[in-house]
């Protein structure tokens, strides 16, 4: 008799909402038994190892546990991230998904507001 382990679902429809220094990354969750998300990011020119976290089936926030939200902060302004997403139920992992994202940048122009437009001019 061959017994056949199928592993659980992965991730789909990942929604990346990104500010200079963080981003959110949201998906409805996948049908059947999920016990641990994974989720590793790297900057695209980091020399050093990609960060990991994993958050559990029991820490998911969101419409009544339909959506899944999990923020990665203190990133680069700027700066395009290779994501890598999987989930983990009964020690079998599911296929991963990749995607890229890009922080947006940092803006650190300075603005002038003048309230009287006689000012500064000179006729």
């Amino acid at each position: 008799m061959v017994k056949l382990f199928l592993g659980p679902n992965p991730v789909s429809n990942i929604v990346t909402l990104v500010d200079s220094t963080n981003m959110t990354l949201e998906w409805p969750r996948p049908e059947g038994r999920v016990e641990t998300y994974i989720v590793t990011w790297g900057a695209d020119d980091s020399p050093g190892p990609p960060k990991t976290r994993n958050m559990s089936e029991e820490h998911v926030t969101g419409e009544e546990g339909r959506l899944v939200r999990f923020l990665i902060d203190d990133l680069t302004p700027g700066v395009k991230y290779h994501l890598e997403i999987y989930t983990i139920s009964y020690q079998l992992e599911s296929d991963d998904v990749r995607l890229n994202a890009r922080t947006m940048p940092q803006i650190q122009s300075e603005v002038l507001i003048v309230n009287d437009q006689q000012v500064g001019i000179n006729l």
